[in-house]
């Protein structure tokens, strides 16, 4: 198995193509998913879900910016998903709002990768009361 610390590393080239924790485990030569998981919940501090929606948003931020004007279904594929329909519910679930409004912030500039997590904690903390 490969080192943990690069585990991130692993990920981000091959985000379109990994798409749940035990695709990120075998990629890194690890036979059981659970142990990876525990591995990089330690050394990280993170769930690999969590680290997994944050790459794959994250691209998605980046596509965006480099291509406005690009179609949802296309900004999907970069990601790893397979349709428009599966980017409006992924976003939706993840970040509260739909493709559109996503990169109408981005564009205006009032969603950043900064905004968008502080936005998602606050949102989970609202749930969490």
């Amino acid at each position: 198995m490969e080192e943990i610390e690069n585990a991130l590393k692993v990920l981000k080239p091959k985000i379109r193509e990994v798409r749940t924790v035990q695709e990120w485990s075998a990629e890194m030569g690890c036979s059981d998913p659970k142990y990876f998981a525990r591995l990089f919940r330690r050394h990280f501090g993170v769930t690999c879900k969590e680290a997994l929606i944050r790459e794959r948003v994250e691209k998605l931020f980046d596509c965006i910016q480099k291509n406005p004007n690009q179609k949802n279904y296309c900004d999907a594929q970069e990601v790893g998903l397979p349709d428009e329909v599966a980017l409006n519910k992924y976003l939706r679930s993840h970040i509260g709002k739909n493709p559109t409004e996503f990169k109408r912030g981005i564009r205006t500039g009032k969603i950043t990768k900064r905004t968008i997590w502080k936005n998602r904690i606050a949102k989970k903390d609202r749930n969490l009361h």
